[in-house]
Order: C-alpha cells, then structure tokens, then sequence
C-alpha cells in the first residue's frame, strides 16, 4: 500500500497508486459510483485530506466537511503521538528508535498531505542504511506515479538510479526496473520499457505496482512493437512466466502469438479485444493511438518484408481490412518515411523499395555528417560573438 512502512512486506498494491487507480476510472467515467465510493472508503481508513480533496475538486463533487475536520484532528493527533514517541527516543533510547518515529511521520504525510510536502518529508530522512535510503527514494518515485508527475520523476528517477548502482540489492533492482518502465510506458518510450520489464520477469516483486498478471500484459504489449520476431519468440512467446498466465487476460495469446504466426488477419481481431484493456489502463491509455498506430505498423512491415510486389488486393484479404483503408495506411507510413514502398495506384500493386545495405550505409554517414557540420557551425557563431 502506498505510503506504506519502508519495512512492511510486498503483497498488495501502494495506496496511493490504487487510489490514483481509481481517480483515473472516474475521469474516463464520472458516473462510476462503485470507483467513488471505493476510494472514498480508502480516504476515509486513511484520512487522506489532501488528495480527497484534489479528486473531489476536479469532479465538482460537495466536500464532506465534517468528514474532513474529523480526519484532520486524528492526522493531527497521530503527528503529536509521533513527534512525542521521537522525543522520547531521543532522550531515552536511540538512533534506531529516532530513525522509527521519522519513518513513522514520512509514512504519514504520505498519505494525509500533498505530493510536494509527501516528498520534502521523505527528501530530509537521516540516518538511513543505503538499503533504506534508496527505500525512501523509491517511494518518492510511487509518489510522483501516483500523481502523474513525469517530469519530477525523471529527476529522482536519477538520484534513485544512482543510490541502486552504489548499493542496491536483486530485490531493489528489480522492483525499481519496474517502476521504471511504467514511467516509460508513459512518456511513449515503448522499447526501453519492454527491456526493464523482461528483465524482471522471472524475479517479478513489485506487487506495490501492480499484479502479475498486469506486468505481464505490459511485457507483451511493450514488447510487441519493439522487438524483432526472434527475440519476441525467445524472450517473450517461449517464456514459461508469460504462459503461465497469457490464457488468463483475454486476446493476448493471440494477439502475441498470431502476430510471430503471421495470421495478419487473427492480430488485427485480437488487437481489437486488446485495446479496450489498453484504454483503460492508467499508464497505456495516455499513449493508446500511439501504441495501436504502432501496432499496425509492425505488422505491415513485418508482411512486406517477405515480399518485392503484391497487390493491395491479396494484402487487404491476409489483413481483413478493405483496400481503401490499407491504401490510406500504407500512404501515411511511406509519407511518414516509415515504410520504404512504392503505391502502383493504377494497377493495385506494393512494390517494396531494398536500398542495398551499402547504400544505406553510406547515406547514414552523409546525415551524421551534415549533422555534425551543422552544429560545428553553430559552435563557431557561438565563438565569435
């Protein structure tokens, strides 16, 4: 739960990210009474002022005052308890027993106060092993999930990057490439994402972020568009992790499998169940016609590698779309410069253009080239002004 004890055991799902969770389900749907009233349950057990009232405010909904005053007196009352349960350690007991009562209070505002305030809390924390420093940081780091915060993230997701190189352990390491490629999955960094989380698979702990079953959705989903064909068959198809649950989460053993299979026709009806799940998922929704453009764009290539020519005929019938629509497809990823082909419109035909891998070569060299002119020019006005 988030907000959670640094010392608490794995096993269920950070509070703050199951109510960041729910706040999202009500922003795709204002009229889902089953997510308001379960997260104002999850407020009401934990008085979570602060964010009780960014979620009603966004929504138009009437505070509960009394509700509030009640839960600022307890807050109140249990930060008094805290700060007395300190003194005495400082006066009586020891380092150990100070380092308790400070993470006590972090764990505290975590839940009761706001983002910024949550995280200078646990920013001044002394005295903590490497261990539980970088515990500290990493709930700073499902701090700004929760919230939404991409660019903070990338900031601590630095510091904390660097404290796990120093001295973290498998555990720490795992969990951490997890919440790492969530924030990928949000800032459209699909590649990057697939890689942290096939790394993690056959170790997966971070139960704070999500369930297995949704980590693995997000390995085949990342991975799907990101890896060529046999690393997608060794890494992601062949794993026993991703098997043992793939039958569970509906379309996805054939949206993975199909795609390898090259049934072009069973990916694009499974892409389709699998996008609803997509849209309603807090960290894929935000790049969901990304992700589904990029899709389609793996499977066109992936078929026109195999060919030189074929007519728009055939393709459309493998695909199970009309020939206008693949027409319009195919003329947004070659205008794109995604798609090396040529539309022979008058005959019906795809031509696939090979540049020899000479020629590539060679013309990648004249880009890199231009480019470094290009800034070596600018450096020089930079000089002699």
């Amino acid at each position: 739960m988030a907000g959670k004890p640094v010392d608490e055991e794995e096993g269920q799902q950070d509070t703050l990210l199951q109510c960041a969770d729910l706040r999202f389900r009500l922003s795709r749907n204002k009229g889902d009474t089953d997510a308001k009233e379960e997260l104002f349950k999850i407020f009401k057990e934990n008085r979570m002022v602060e964010f009780y009232k960014l979620v009603w405010n966004e929504n138009g909904w009437a505070l509960d005052e009394a509700e509030l005053t009640a839960w600022k007196a307890e807050n109140e009352k249990k930060l008094k308890e805290i700060a007395d349960e300190r003194k005495n350690a400082e006066e009586n007991q020891g380092d150990t027993e100070v380092r308790d009562a400070d993470l006590k209070r972090a764990n505290l505002i975590t839940l009761v106060e706001t983002k910024d305030v949550a995280i200078k809390e646990w920013e001044k924390l002394e005295g903590l092993t490497k261990g539980r420093k970088i515990d500290a940081y990493m709930q700073i780091l499902r701090i700004l999930l929760a919230y939404e915060d991409d660019t903070q993230y990338k900031v601590y997701q630095k510091t904390t990057n660097d404290l796990v190189e120093k001295g973290g352990d498998w555990d720490r390491r795992n969990r951490l490439g997890i919440y790492n490629a969530c924030a990928a999955i949000r800032i459209r960094n699909f590649k990057s994402a697939a890689e942290l989380l096939l790394k993690a698979i056959q170790t997966f702990s971070a139960h704070e972020i999500c369930d297995y079953k949704t980590f693995v959705f997000y390995a085949v989903c990342t991975a799907i568009p990101t890896m060529e064909r046999k690393t997608l068959k060794k890494e992601v198809i062949d794993s026993p992790e991703v098997r043992q649950v793939i039958e569970e989460i509906p379309f996805l053993h054939q949206f993975l499998n199909s795609l390898y299979n090259c049934n072009y026709r069973a990916f694009f009806e499974a892409t389709v169940g699998v996008m609803p799940q997509v849209r309603s998922d807090r960290y894929l929704s935000l790049q969901a016609n990304y992700f589904l453009r990029e899709l389609r764009f793996t499977a066109y290539n992936q078929f026109l590698r195999s060919y030189r020519t074929v007519t728009l005929a055939s393709m459309s019938q493998q695909f199970g779309v009309s020939v206008a629509f693949l027409d319009r497809e195919l003329s947004d990823f070659i205008s794109a410069g995604r798609l090396t082909i040529k539309i022979d419109a008058v005959n019906g035909v795809v031509e696939t253009k090979r540049p020899d891998r000479k020629n590539a070569d060679y013309q990648e060299i004249i880009k890199r080239g231009d480019h470094l002119l290009n800034r070596m020019q600018k450096l020089s006005k930079v000089i002699s002004m």
